[in-house]
């Protein structure tokens, strides 16, 4: 049968992996590659029309282009020791203003071309952010290869969060800063992670070395710096030489940009927006709730994870634990809800969402505490969090690019919690089983020991 034959091909490919775990590495890179290929081509081809749009009105692509076409090959050393090609901007971004003008003196107006470029660097993106969760994950063998193509999925598909920053960024070609700064700065983790695990001074001036290439980029780089002192803590647990160089290239560099630039383009950090988008990034739907006054969300969802845990660590039945978690849902509803609709907008499918999603989110934070020794969850949180200070003044859609990646990873590592957590409610199962077992054995042996009694008793 045809069917026999297909499983047996199956099998012998799965077999092939199973004794070659580098072509099972190699076999997710490939598909994490084609997954960022597939999702963002339709946005890779900017018309000829839209540039002349562009062009005529004074924006980024204007400036970005013209600046770029009246430069000369002999501006390119000032880019390292001044400004960027920017007019009215002062940022320092050599390598950015240097990939400009180099694209401009090869594709002229073909901004398609440019969109392209991006295009690959973003699909190259996707590879390292696989190869750094393989590395993250490593602990976890096999397991590891579908966590990381998890964090890639949630990266790069329309599924992610933030995929709106993926498609504006491989759209519109002056975000590519913030996609080949992410380049760097996940080869920086990379080789930083594999250092740790295998010392290599190679790995390490390699990863000082894309840390200094990020910054020349964007000032977006400036936050692998606490990356890379929280990951070698999470590995080490103590402070290193290599702590030290990444705070000392980091202060240098900033000391330098603060040189050579006199009124640096910047936004200031403390303003009400930007608290309330620093409490909005951080806080999630708890802040969401609470600014609208919907706390009884938060409680409910706090007391449902409160009566599960305490539920499965008495080993109720889960058909006690889902009634009593419904009740205290529908009460918290009716009770701590301001409005008149009380218990009964819980049959509305947007009310019933967003108690889910509040369970999820308080049951992610409670896995990564939980499992913090296990999984790195707790710096894939804390770096999670962290990449959002520095695009905190802004509002444009690709500033969340790092953020895409990050969030990926954190989906990842919730899935491998969830992993333990199941592990644990088994565990949990079969020593109730146990038990139960055990004290029926124990119920039955006196009536035994009696029946024994009466036969050796009993004439033969």
């Amino acid at each position: 049968m045809w069917q026999t034959r297909v499983m047996r091909s199956l099998g012998a490919v799965c077999a092939c992996f199973d004794r070659n775990p580098r072509l099972m590495a190699a076999g997710g890179v490939l598909a994490a590659l084609l997954l960022a290929l597939w999702h963002t081509a339709p946005f890779v081809r900017f018309s000829p029309e839209t540039a002349q749009i562009e062009l005529s009105r004074p924006a980024d692509i204007h400036h970005l282009y013209r600046a770029a076409q009246n430069a000369r090959w002999s501006d390119i050393p000032g880019w390292w020791v001044g400004p960027w090609n920017y007019p009215g901007f002062e940022f320092y971004r050599p390598l950015t203003s240097t990939l400009f003008f180099l694209q401009q003196r090869a594709f002229d107006l073909n901004f398609t071309a440019y969109n392209l470029l991006t295009w690959l660097a973003h699909s190259l993106n996707a590879a390292l952010l696989y190869a750094l969760c393989l590395s993250l994950f490593q602990h976890r063998k096999k397991a590891s290869i579908l966590f990381a193509m998890i964090a890639v999925y949630f990266f790069t598909t329309p599924a992610g969060l933030f995929f709106f920053s993926v498609e504006r960024s491989v759209a519109w070609w002056p975000a590519q800063n913030d996609v080949f700064g992410l380049t760097s700065g996940l080869l920086c983790l990379l080789l930083l992670d594999r250092h740790l695990r295998q010392p290599d001074r190679r790995s390490a001036v390699g990863a000082l070395l894309c840390f200094a290439v990020s910054l020349c980029f964007k000032e977006m780089g400036y936050i692998l710096a606490p990356l890379a002192v929280a990951l070698i803590w999470h590995r080490r647990c103590r402070v290193t030489r290599l702590t030290w160089a990444f705070a000392a290239l980091g202060g240098g560099f900033w000391l330098f940009r603060s040189l050579v630039l006199t009124h640096p383009a910047e936004l200031p950090m403390w303003r009400a927006s930007v608290l309330q988008k620093l409490l909005l990034s951080w806080g999630g739907p708890v802040y969401l709730e609470m600014r609208t006054g919907n706390l009884w969300v938060v409680a409910a969802a706090a007391m449902v994870l409160a009566v599960c845990a305490f539920g499965l660590w008495r080993r109720w039945r889960g058909g006690w634990i889902a009634g009593l978690s419904a009740g205290i849902v529908a009460a918290c509803a009716q009770w701590l809800d301001s409005g008149e609709a009380g218990w009964a907008q819980l049959l509305e499918p947007q009310t019933l969402a967003r108690v889910y999603g509040m369970l999820l989110y308080l049951l992610g934070i409670a896995l990564l505490a939980r499992y913090r020794r296990q999984e790195p969850g707790l710096w894939i949180g804390g770096c999670y969090l962290l990449v959002f200070l520095p695009i905190l003044p802004y509002s444009n859609l690709h500033y969340h690019y790092w953020s895409g990646a990050f969030y990926g990873m954190v989906v990842a590592v919730f899935c491998a919690c969830l992993g333990h957590l199941a592990q644990e409610i088994r565990a949990l199962h079969l020593q109730g089983a146990r038990v139960s077992e055990g004290d029926s054995a124990a119920a039955l042996r006196p009536a035994a020991q009696g029946l024994s009694a009466m036969e050796r008793a009993s004439p033969r």
